[in-house]
């Protein structure tokens, strides 16, 4: 069978314009309990209590409890285990990362005056934050299941003619210029994976009735989601702190994916898809904090959407023992409106003993909208019906403790729970008709759960904290949408270490 030839190739087509689904939505607007190592040791819970670099993304108003400047630098080491199993058999990958978790520099105005009412004192801060981490290996391997993505592969083609699916015949017709042909089915033909029965528009599996196949699967992925903040905040008599903060967000994903499928009668196939994301966004917080009594802080939390404009860049190709094929590289620009979140929260300061800090959040993510880079949302109202059916709202509950062993040493720990953001019982992925993207599969979620111990020290104007946090999740992998698909087990644990060094001034 023919292979795509260099000329061929497209750089950006603006045939892949419709390519992005709900779970790449969720992707890019997910943020996890990431930062400083005193923030990670109590779990996150901090948006009544600030004081912390990491505490201004959550809720900006902590950036006024700050009597001093301060310059802060927070690395360490991630360690991701995932633990596979689907059809009985189990298997399992891992990751290291050094990550740059934090950098925050922060000016206070008049900490150092004794001022007791009005405007007692204010701070504005520079901080950068990594708000999440994608990099993960993930390895799935199969035992024998009498389902196959050439089913899925010839479902998905019915409809469609020989001519639709060659990719250049004697007339010089090319699906390229032809923006109703998936290039899944493009790919599926020419590796001869289907053929047509009966009718020209009816396509069948290559497989024989009931023919069994072992499925492997491996899963790379890397990149982040950053933020740089620019925050002020003011302290009014030591009793009510309030403040607003400038979000910009940098974000880049990469991903390489290889599904394979060995048939029980002989041969086989290897889809390979690569795929590149990366963008910007910006957003806008504000925040308070109320201290009724010296024992008591209440904090509350507004942010608004972060408004993404994103770039995209992929290309696949498939080899079976029969035939091979690429696509094209495709792209596209759009835009993605994130959720609304919400933050309440509590404190208890036990004097110079320690604390008790509770936050709960809400994450409004039925509301995601992708447009186009007109910023119209007409062209993907399928993708954003499927927002509204497919994801669901969240709640996070992070609880943190801090005991003061004497004046320069303190205790920590901590527990966060976050509730999926995928509804299991009818979240699908489904590619649209006109996509050159041809990665059917998709994960769906259970709850996150963190656990979190740490420690600080205090010597004069310097500070080193550290933290150890796990995080532990849950999800269900499926190579493709079929009924009757198996479905694979995926544990992720993700291990980090994490070191902050402090000055104050």
């Amino acid at each position: 069978m023919k292979r795509i030839i260099a000329s061929l190739l497209i750089s950006l087509s603006t045939i892949g314009s419709f390519a992005q689904s709900e779970f790449d939505a969720l992707k890019y607007t997910q943020t996890d309990i990431n930062g400083t190592a005193r923030y990670m040791g109590m779990a996150g819970a901090f948006g009544a209590l600030g004081g912390d670099a990491s505490a201004i993304s959550i809720n900006p108003a902590g950036l006024g409890i700050y009597r001093s400047s301060e310059f802060a630098f927070t690395s360490g080491l991630i360690y991701n285990q995932v633990n596979t199993e689907l059809n009985g058999v189990s298997a399992t990958d891992n990751n290291y990362k050094v990550p740059l978790n934090n950098m925050s520099y922060i000016i206070n105005f008049g900490g150092d005056t004794n001022k007791k009412s009005g405007l007692v004192n204010s701070s504005f801060g520079i901080t950068f934050n990594k708000l999440k981490n994608f990099n993960r290996n993930i390895y799935i391997k199969g035992g024998h299941q009498n389902t196959s993505m050439t089913d899925y592969m010839a479902g998905f083609s019915n409809g469609l003619t020989v001519t639709d699916l060659t990719l250049v015949d004697s007339t010089g017709y090319d699906p390229c210029d032809v923006d109703y042909i998936p290039w899944l089915s493009v790919l599926a033909f020419e590796a001869e994976l289907i053929d047509t029965v009966d009718t020209d528009y009816y396509w069948e599996s290559l497989l024989k009735q009931g023919e069994n196949i072992s499925p492997d699967y491996s899963l790379t992925e890397s990149g982040y989601i950053n933020e740089w903040n620019f925050s002020y905040a003011a302290n009014i008599s030591n009793r009510i702190y309030i403040g607003a903060s400038l979000g910009i967000q940098d974000i880049k994903y990469s991903r390489t994916s290889i599904y394979s499928e060995d048939f029980f009668y002989g041969g086989g196939f290897d889809l390979t898809n690569h795929f590149i994301t990366y963008g910007s966004g910006i957003n806008f917080k504000i925040g308070t904090i109320l201290r009724p009594f010296d024992f008591l802080r209440l904090g509350a939390a507004l942010h608004t959407p972060t408004f993404l404009s994103l770039t995209d860049e992929y290309n696949a190709y498939v080899e079976s023992t029969i035939g091979s094929s690429e696509t094209p590289l495709g792209g596209s620009y759009y835009k993605i409106q994130g959720p609304m979140q919400t933050n309440l929260s509590a404190a208890l300061i036990v004097g110079k003993i320690g604390l008790l800090s509770v936050d709960y959040g809400f994450t409004n993510y039925t509301s995601i909208t992708i447009r186009d880079d007109n910023n119209l949302s007409a062209p993907f109202v399928k993708e954003n019906q499927g927002i509204a059916n497919y994801l669901q709202d969240t709640h996070t509950l992070k609880i943190g403790t801090e005991i003061r062993i004497n004046d320069n040493f303190s205790l920590r720990a901590g527990y966060g729970l976050a509730t999926p953001a995928t509804n299991n019982s009818k979240a699908r992925k489904e590619l649209p008709e006109n996509t050159m993207r041809t990665d059917p599969e998709y994960f769906l979620d259970q709850n996150t759960n963190y656990s979190t111990i740490g420690f600080g020290y205090r010597a004069g104007n310097c500070f080193f904290d550290f933290a150890y946090m796990q995080r532990n999740q849950s999800q269900d992998f499926y190579a493709y949408n079929l009924n009757g698909a198996s479905k694979a087990t995926v544990n992720n644990s993700t291990n980090n270490f994490i070191a902050t060094l402090g000055f104050r001034f």
